[in-house]
């Protein structure tokens, strides 16, 4: 089930930028994003860490990319560790 919250909103997040024409920027914001996860392994280990809640994790998120990327890139990113558990590398 949270996989699939997680492809229904990563699909809608794709259409509207495919509408909107906005899908190589959408890829940059992306790519962009997987690379500052992959360089910060601190980054990477508190978000993975178990005993940081959810809302925390959201507040991190909001924090660093709030503003620097597109809200809806923020949001696929708070659905992604508010309904799954699975590694930061896998989020993006």
């Amino acid at each position: 089930m949270a996989k699939l919250v997680s492809k229904v909103y990563g699909d809608a997040l794709f259409e509207a930028a495919l509408e909107d024409n906005r899908l190589s920027g959408l890829s940059d914001e992306v790519t962009a994003v997987k690379e500052i996860i992959a360089a910060n392994d601190d980054l990477s280990k508190l978000m993975d860490h178990p005993q940081i809640d959810k809302e925390e994790k959201v507040r991190i998120i909001e924090e660093i990319f709030g503003g620097r990327v597109s809200a809806e890139l923020v949001g696929l990113m708070t659905v992604s560790y508010t309904h799954l558990t699975l590694p930061t590398k896998r989020i993006v």
